[in-house]
Formats: C-alpha cells, sequence, structure tokens
C-alpha cells in the first residue's frame, strides 16, 4: 500500500476533449523566425533578412498599414518617400526570393525532424503567399493544448544526440537560449514563466570566457586573411568592410522557338519524344517567321560564366567572406548601392557596361575593348560564326569608388571564354602576382584596369597575357 499518495480527481466521461491550438504563440515565431534568419537560405541575403523580419514584426502586431510596397520600400530598403514603385521593384522581387528562402528552409530542416519519430516537434510554419505582403503562421499539423506553449523541439530521445551540424542541433540550441527570444524590443513577450534561481558570477565568468574566445577566434580569422599578399591587396577594397560581397552575373540573349512550332517540326520530321531540347535543321537560305520564335528573358547564363562565379565563390568561402549571389534581372540599384560588388560578365551585363563606359578601356560595339586616349588601340576576338574562337580578350578593372557609390570589380570577356580566363587569372594568387609586382607605387589606394589577351584551344581557355594596364 502506498502511503500519502494523492487523491485522483474525478473524471467525467462528458468532458470535451481537449482544444487544438491552430495558431502558435509570439513566441514560437519569434523562436522560428531567429531559426530562418541564421539558417544557410538566409545567411546570405541581408536584405532578405532585414525585410523578412520587418514583415514578421507587423503581421505580428496586425498592422496591415506598414505592410504596403511604398512603406517597405522605404523603412526596409531606404528608397526615397515619393520613389516609384512600378519603375524600382525592388519589394516585389525580394518578396519573390523571400518566399524561395523559406522553402528551402522548410524543405531541409523538415527530413531531419522526421527522421527522429520520437523528438517531440511541431513545426511552426511562417509563410509569405504571393500578392501579399503580410505573413502567416501556422503549425504543420495542429497540436493539442495539453500545455502552456509546447516547444518547437525539446530533448532528442534518451540516447541519442544530434549533430551539431543538424537543423535540428540548431533549432534546439536555438531555443534553449531565452535571449533570443525577446531580442526585439518591440516584440511584446507573452511568456509566463516563473524566474530562475540566478548565479551571478556563475554567468559572469561564463559570459567573460565565451567573450575572449570570441575575439580570440575573431583575432585569428582576421590574421589568417589578412590583406598581405598582392592577390588579398587587390581584393581588399571590396573584403575589408565585412559587408557581404554583391556577386552579380548577366544573362544571355536567348531566342527559342515556339511550341507550335516545335510541333509541327516533329510532325514533320517523324520525331517521337516531346521535348524542346533537340536542334531543328535549318537549311542554309531556309526561312523563318517571326512567330516561330520567342525571346526567353533573364534565364539563361552560359558555362563559362557559371565557371566565372564559381571561382569568384570560392574565394569568398576560403577567406570566410560573407557574398550574395545575384543574376539576370534579379538586382536593382538599391541592391549595388554603397555596397562592394563583383560584376561578371562582359557585353552580358549591363551593370559592368556602365560601370566602364568611361573609364581608360571599354566595352565598344559589342564586339572589341578599346582605349580611351587612344581609340586606334583596341582588340576584338575576331570570332565568326561559320568558325571556332582561337582568341579572346577580358577586361578587369577595380575601382575603389564607383558610380555606384561603393567598390566595384568587374570581370568580362568579349566572349564568355574571356570571362572564364578573367575570373581564373583574379582569384589565381600567383597570376595576380605577375600583374602587380610592377603596379606603381601606391597601387592598392588607386582604381585600375588590365586587358588580357586569351588564347582558346578547343573550346577552353588555356593561356593568359596581360597585353594593357591602367592605374589612376
Amino acid at each position: 500500500m502506498i502511503e500519502n499518495m494523492p487523491a485522483l480527481p474525478h473524471i467525467s466521461e462528458n468532458l470535451s476533449p481537449t482544444p487544438v491550438r491552430l495558431r502558435p504563440s509570439d513566441a514560437e515565431v519569434r523562436a522560428t523566425l531567429h531559426l530562418i534568419l541564421q539558417s544557410q537560405p538566409f545567411r546570405t541575403s541581408r536584405q532578405c533578412q532585414d525585410l523578412l523580419r520587418y514583415i514578421v514584426k507587423h503581421s505580428l502586431h496586425g498592422d496591415d498599414a506598414s505592410l504596403r510596397e511604398r512603406i517597405l520600400g522605404i523603412e526596409v530598403f531606404g528608397r526615397a518617400s515619393d520613389y516609384d514603385t512600378s519603375e524600382d521593384p525592388v519589394v516585389r522581387m525580394r518578396a519573390a526570393d523571400v518566399r524561395k528562402r523559406l522553402a528551402q528552409f522548410y524543405q531541409a530542416i523538415e527530413p531531419s525532424l522526421k527522421g527522429h519519430p520520437n523528438l517531440e516537434t511541431e513545426i511552426v510554419r511562417i509563410e509569405l503567399k504571393p500578392g501579399s505582403y503580410r505573413v502567416t503562421f501556422h503549425y504543420e499539423h495542429p497540436v493539442k493544448d495539453d500545455s502552456a506553449s509546447k516547444p518547437i523541439l525539446v530533448s532528442p530521445p534518451a540516447g541519442e544526440s544530434a549533430s551539431q551540424d543538424s537543423p535540428v542541433h540548431a533549432a534546439m540550441a536555438a531555443l534553449k537560449a531565452p535571449q533570443f527570444l525577446d531580442q526585439d524590443a518591440s516584440f511584446p513577450s507573452r511568456l509566463d514563466r516563473p524566474s530562475a534561481p540566478r548565479r551571478p558570477k556563475i554567468y559572469a565568468a561564463i559570459a567573460i570566457a565565451v567573450v575572449l574566445c570570441l575575439l580570440a577566434f575573431g583575432g585569428w580569422k582576421a590574421w589568417m586573411v589578412r590583406p598581405g599578399t598582392l592577390q588579398q591587396r587587390f581584393w581588399a577594397p571590396l573584403t575589408r568592410s565585412g559587408q557581404p560581397v554583391l556577386l552579380y552575373v548577366g544573362s544571355n540573349a536567348v531566342y527559342r522557338f515556339t511550341p507550335e512550332y516545335l510541333a509541327r517540326y516533329r510532325q514533320e520530321h517523324g520525331i517521337k519524344h516531346n521535348g524542346p531540347e533537340f536542334f531543328v535543321d535549318l537549311p542554309k537560305g531556309g526561312t523563318l517567321q517571326a512567330d516561330d520564335l520567342k525571346p526567353v528573358k533573364d534565364c539563361f547564363v552560359s558555362v563559362a560564366d557559371l565557371a566565372a562565379v564559381t571561382q569568384v565563390v570560392s574565394l569568398m568561402k576560403g577567406w570566410d567572406r560573407p557574398y550574395n549571389l545575384r543574376s539576370a534581372a534579379d538586382i536593382t540599384i538599391g541592391d549595388i548601392r554603397n555596397i562592394p560588388a563583383v560584376l561578371v560578365g562582359g557585353f552580358n551585363d549591363t551593370w559592368a557596361l556602365d560601370a566602364t563606359n568611361d573609364l581608360p578601356f571599354s566595352f565598344q560595339d559589342g564586339i572589341s575593348i578599346r582605349s580611351r586616349a587612344d581609340p586606334a588601340r583596341s582588340w576584338t576576338n575576331g570570332g565568326r560564326n561559320d568558325l571556332p574562337v582561337t582568341e579572346d580578350f577580358a577586361l578587369i578593372s577595380r575601382l575603389q569608388h564607383s558610380n555606384t557609390g561603393g567598390p566595384v570589380l568587374t570581370i568580362g570577356g568579349i566572349g564568355s571564354y574571356g570571362t572564364q580566363a578573367a575570373a581564373e587569372f583574379v582569384t589565381s594568387p600567383d597570376r595576380m602576382n605577375d600583374l602587380l609586382k610592377s603596379a606603381p607605387s601606391g597601387w592598392e589606394a588607386k582604381n585600375m584596369q588590365a586587358v588580357l589577351r586569351i588564347k582558346v584551344v578547343g573550346f577552353a581557355p588555356v593561356a593568359v597575357d596581360v597585353v594593357a594596364t591602367s592605374y589612376w
């Protein structure tokens, strides 16, 4: 017989079922927001972080007046109060980007959670639906309100431990840190918890140790990437600020046959598969109707340009420098204003063309790089559509202060081979040493340009020479 056992309350058979909570608490929303902003899809975009943080805040407050496109442009992206939203679609573009990154976040985290069937989880979804700037909050599955506030994640089952790099571990760690829940004073806290006993001396010692470790680690990282080599000194204007570097690649002008034309062609030539990825035999002297073609804008990036961007991304990651990748029309003047930017591409990159238009060397006439001081001095790849390219030229321009207000590096060729070779050039310590060892004194603080000649063999750049430079 068990003594002092409290009497069990009478349970009525007519009790109504436990109510179901369909809407997460504000604390759960804020905790989930913190996880999202620290996740890989959002770490590379400060603008997407700022936009999501702002619209979550005002959606929680029910402040629809602050969620209009013009207000978002002014408050989040620093636009003038009279800016034209039709000419500057930054809010619509970043909102679409936020939707994409949210989908990536949930797609990445859900398999990890489902892999722990005994883990008490309830995923809070933050959704930004198309056509709206107000986010909604709901559980992946409705949960019974059997606790004051069910945590999104609790400890894993006995005997299991989450990987230090897993989304589960990151979520658990974040939600076990109360300071993350009330980091924004404008978010009213609704947590009703008894105060835990405080141990000021222990906490102070831990805080000091953590700060010292962070300072030591930060100092070590700074030493590791200090601008000591010529290559690092060349890149210093873009990397020293600590801001994410905008990496932008232009897109190619592409026309495709319409589905109707391809259907007729397949029928006439007995082609059985239905996809559009096959070459149409166009006999010499044949004709096409304008209605048989359609332009495909902002979709295609050449393989060589992609290889060039990959080189720069590898350099940024090797130096542990943040970056933000953009392409085609996914950029506005506000995205590039007063921030470091690397513009990849030649005639397919209008931002690079604008940045170099008035410089000592610039792209001209769609086929050449020309000297401003001596217009008769120019370089062209001489390529013809019926012959393979054996030579290309590229232009590298590093501007301390561009017409956008921030430091800019342009990497572009007349053709795609030139762009690829130029990117390999500026990301190679040895090649940059060859270029800069004869540079004038104080070149680090100067603007500079270099024209490169690229030898192409077998549809690949194989050799690069510097044919002209300018420092000012």
